[in-house]
């Protein structure tokens, strides 16, 4: 499916969502290097294209300032962002992939009134995230800005873009520590505390997401499955599974000497050295 969303231009929010049924033909296939070049670099867009009618260098630029806007929107919002130095090409499908999914289950929710694999995420207690906060300012270099205790995803956020490099995974690690664990539910009580949004669930990856597949089928079907509590639960569980396999992947990958996030950003690249 496609979600098509017309916002306002001042708010961002939703005028109308429309989902349904396409098939896309995109105007050229990039990676995030890619998309990153031609943002810096708008005459590389040519070597992409096979219609040069296409402005692709505008199109990229103008959905980089709206992803821009959304998510300097979502941190005013109280939205939890750990990853404030991600560079322009993944706040683009970030942000996009967010605001999609949010449409979809406000549409399953509000508009239709039926179940659907929601992602819910608790908050930890006041404690729990005092702790954490204490951790966090008890770094060296490191001061979280006196008007943002009470707001603890605030406080992150503001302390991480201040931060020096060299303690972002510490600040990173003292607030997953006490971050309960997601889930998915049929019902979306209690929203998704890290993003802060009321309702929440995942549509934009139906090829690789159990969840995703459920969601397209209700929004196609306009029916439930009857074990839609038990698949919420076995999608839960194999995310936990997957979770432990990345950590034993990234685990192997430095054992023999390679970078995992650069491996998954880019690929590894095998060089046949000569003699």
């Amino acid at each position: 499916h496609t979600v098509e969303m017309h916002l306002d231009r001042e708010t961002l929010s939703y005028e109308t969502i429309d989902i349904y049924k396409s098939v896309i033909r995109s105007d050229a296939r990039l990676t995030y290097s890619e998309c990153e070049n031609i943002l810096d670099d708008p005459d590389a867009a040519g070597e992409f294209l096979e219609d040069p009618e296409v402005d692709l260098a505008e199109k990229t630029q103008l959905v980089w300032e709206l992803a821009d806007r959304m998510h300097e929107q979502r941190k005013a919002d109280g939205s939890l962002v750990l990853n404030p130095r991600r560079d322009r090409a993944h706040t683009i499908i970030e942000e996009c992939m967010l605001k999609a999914n949010k449409a979809v289950t406000h549409e399953l929710m509000w508009d239709r009134g039926v179940e659907a694999m929601y992602r819910v995420h608790p908050q930890p207690t006041p404690d729990e995230w005092s702790e954490a906060l204490r951790e966090i300012q008890e770094l060296d270099g490191v001061s979280i800005p006196g008007d943002k205790w009470d707001e603890p995803r605030k406080a992150v956020n503001a302390t991480l873009e201040e931060a020096p490099e060299r303690q972002l995974d510490k600040i990173q690690w003292a607030v997953m520590k006490v971050m309960p664990r997601a889930k998915y539910m049929s019902d979306p009580f209690g929203g998704h505390h890290a993003l802060n949004f009321e309702i929440y669930g995942h549509f934009t990856s139906p090829i690789r997401r159990l969840s995703d597949l459920i969601n397209h089928w209700i929004v196609y079907t306009n029916e439930v499955p009857e074990d839609l509590a038990a698949l919420c639960d076995h999608a839960s569980d194999r995310q936990t599974d997957a979770e432990q396999c990345e950590r034993e992947y990234k685990q192997f990958l430095e054992e023999v000497g390679l970078d995992p996030t650069a491996v998954n950003n880019r690929g590894i690249k095998i060089v046949e050295e000569e003699g």
